[in-house]
């Protein structure tokens, strides 16, 4: 057989590779993410102590603790006893009364067929590993001699019916813990019930260089295959909060949102922040769609913050008192005669 004609058939086969080369490819579709998500678990943050590096439960002990949870979700729904004495005069007064209806969660996260001792899974201890001798914003303002309730600026965003969290979805909320998803070809919001925060993710963009710090930081996002993929930076330094997550202005946060079945969002996070913590740590769970019916409802917390007025109010009382009969003015109060 001879090949003297297959030299000339070269030319064309480069014109017609050439040519499909040139035809665009479609995209591979971003994951739909929309929809109202649960992303509350009885599951804790940190790992307890006494559990060391013990990532995940049996089955046989996942449902040991979650029967247990339901037993007390019981007992918590018995007649409130009306017998009891009235607080001590000067004695702190908590929430217990808001118990009942607070903590009622009884399902342990489960991601991968596992279930999780924590929220946290790296480092393996499960815990959030603080830089002992780092200062927050609030630490630093109380070794310059400012007290919490100095003014409302001061106080805990807690306090202030604000997140005390870089992000709400990163904490497993116990109430109130219901994610809102929307999605656009440049956007995704994230909008969370508690505390009435909605989050835009630019995607495909870079982060604003205007030197501002932002509530909740400055998030951009891309896809990775069926993943979205939030990187965040530039938080407000009043959003630490030294008990659980403290923040300092190197904070970032980068966090996955994997959809893995029609009801289930595996959430992953990597907190970066080498001031305030010795390295770099990680989490994730598994977020629920939330059930027919359920929505996003106002957060209203203590509207009107009247109860921020009654703090700051019982604060200067407390200074007048300390102060004596002349009271903060240094005049004679008409109630010391």
């Amino acid at each position: 057989m001879s090949l003297a004609g297959v030299p000339s058939l070269m030319p064309r086969w480069t014109t017609v590779l050439l040519l499909l080369a040139a035809v665009p490819t479609a995209h591979a579709a971003p994951p739909d993410l929309q929809g109202t998500w649960d992303f509350g678990t009885k599951t804790p943050f940190q790992r307890p102590a006494e559990l060391g590096a013990k990532r995940t439960y049996t089955e046989h002990e996942a449902l040991e603790i979650e029967r247990k949870a339901r037993e007390e979700n019981r007992k918590l729904d018995a007649p409130v006893d009306l017998s009891k004495d009235a607080p001590v005069a000067g004695a702190r007064v908590g929430e217990e009364a808001d118990v009942p209806s607070m903590d009622r969660r009884f399902e342990l996260t489960r991601v991968n067929g596992e279930y999780r001792t924590s929220i946290i899974i790296d480092p393996l201890s499960g815990q959030v590993p603080k830089r002992k001798e780092f200062a927050d914003y609030f630490t630093r303002l109380a070794a310059q001699g400012v007290g919490q309730a100095d003014g409302p600026e001061t106080l805990l965003t807690p306090t202030r019916c604000l997140n005390p969290f870089p992000v709400p979805s990163i904490f497993p909320m116990v109430w109130s813990a219901l994610l809102q998803v929307v999605q656009t070809q440049d956007y995704v919001v994230l909008h969370t019930e508690m505390n009435h925060d909605a989050r835009i993710v630019r995607l495909n963009d870079t982060h604003r260089n205007h030197g501002a710090r932002l509530w909740m930081g400055d998030s951009i996002g891309h896809y990775e295959g069926n993943t979205l993929v939030v990187q965040t930076i530039d938080f407000r330094p009043e959003q630490s909060w030294s008990a659980i997550m403290p923040m300092s202005e190197a904070f970032e946060l980068t966090e996955r949102f994997t959809r893995v079945s029609e009801d289930e969002i595996v959430y992953g996070f990597t907190v970066v922040d080498p001031n305030a913590y010795t390295q770099p740590f990680s989490g994730e769970r598994t977020l629920k769609r939330a059930p027919a019916g359920d929505r996003i409802l106002e957060f209203a917390c203590h509207e009107g913050n009247y109860a921020m007025a009654g703090i700051l109010a019982g604060a200067r009382q407390e200074e007048a008192d300390r102060m004596g009969p002349q009271g903060r003015s240094g005049v004679k109060r008409d109630d010391a005669k």
